[in-house]
């Protein structure tokens, strides 16, 4: 991947999910000069997710750029910031057949298991729809 400046980092930002978060990312990164090269955001069981592939102009420490997004206003927003490694992005995934697995029942932990087989699996996307059992 290709970012629009030399010096990129990845952001992991987590809070209860309220209006402003990404104005304040976006905010900080305007007075920085960067740029967002990359995002995904989801808000999940009433918390937000958001990763992003950010990059700037002048070199600045990952803590730094944490602490300045995180900013002393903003309670419960937790702030992961680490250099952007090129070369983990340049991997290949492993080579996998995706699948689609719907399940009713009660919700287990663990393992994914189906009649007498079991399987370890990576779960890329999920999505849980309805009520919790009990």
């Amino acid at each position: 991947m290709k970012t629009r400046f030399e010096y990129a980092y990845v952001l992991d930002i987590m809070a209860e999910d309220r209006p402003g978060i990404i104005a304040r990312v976006s905010g900080v990164l305007k007075r920085l000069g960067g740029n967002i090269d990359q995002c995904s955001q989801t808000v999940l069981e009433g918390y937000f997710t958001l990763i992003l592939v950010v990059s700037l102009p002048k070199p600045v420490e990952p803590e730094d750029l944490a602490r300045e997004v995180r900013g002393k206003e903003v309670e419960g927003l937790q702030v992961l910031v680490r250099p952007f490694d090129a070369s983990v992005a340049a991997r290949p995934a492993p080579a996998a057949e995706p699948f689609v697995i719907t399940a009713f029942g009660r919700e287990l932990s663990g393992h994914a298991s189906f009649g007498s087989w079991h399987h370890y699996v990576s779960l890329c996307r999920v999505n849980r729809i309805g009520s919790k059992e009990g």
